[in-house]
């Protein structure tokens, strides 16, 4: 299973419920693709290796805690794991930032008739180039941002006219979330 956001994490981890939501947390790793190791390994001027990098976050917890996925590199002389979050996001525009702009864009295509869905021919990491560029970022952080505004209710996954799956994002309030949006062939009119 590919692991790309903690709601990911948090299926592949249960076994049982006792596993799980029996405990006040529980904290989840596990190891990138082979691609994207070699991008944060590069962006940290560090050699890449197998398994060296590796993600984290917490996926159940009895009280506030933060949400955002960790970035850890494995130490070439220790083998411990290293967090380097904060590294890669003083290179990056920060999440939260990046969260509206995302919400923005998504609106955007349900207004034209071409709305996104989370993941496949129409995600927002197959059709990035229609996103503005500081949303031209990696298919885990884009897809796991469109999961945190799915999870704050600031977008929902919607029921299309002809479509027989609940996939199609837009905002509260939208014409695809009201039922009432069409389809709009040809490119972006923007």
């Amino acid at each position: 299973m590919t692991i790309k956001t903690l709601i990911d994490a948090r299926e592949a981890i249960r076994g049982t419920t006792a596993l799980v939501d029996g405990m006040r947390m529980a904290y989840a790793l596990w190891s990138v693709e082979e691609d994207e190791g070699r991008k944060v390994c590069k962006e940290l001027h560090t050699v890449y290796a197998p398994n060296s990098v590796v993600r984290g976050g917490v996926v159940t917890v009895n009280g506030p805690a933060s949400r955002l996925i960790a970035t850890y590199v494995r130490d070439r002389n220790t083998g411990l794991l290293i967090d380097c979050s904060a590294q890669l996001r003083l290179s990056s525009p920060p999440q939260l930032e990046l969260l509206p702009m995302l919400r923005l864009a998504i609106e955007d295509a349900a207004l034209d008739g071409q709305p996104f869905t989370k993941t496949g021919q129409n995600g927002v990491f197959t059709r990035k180039a229609r996103m503005p560029q500081e949303l031209r970022i990696s298919r885990g952080k884009l897809e796991g941002m469109v999961e945190e505004l799915l999870d704050r209710g600031e977008v929902v996954a919607c029921l299309a006219p002809k479509s027989t799956t609940i996939k199609w994002l837009d905002v509260p309030g939208g014409p695809f979330a009201e039922g009432r949006g069409e389809f709009r062939e040809g490119t972006h009119s923007k």
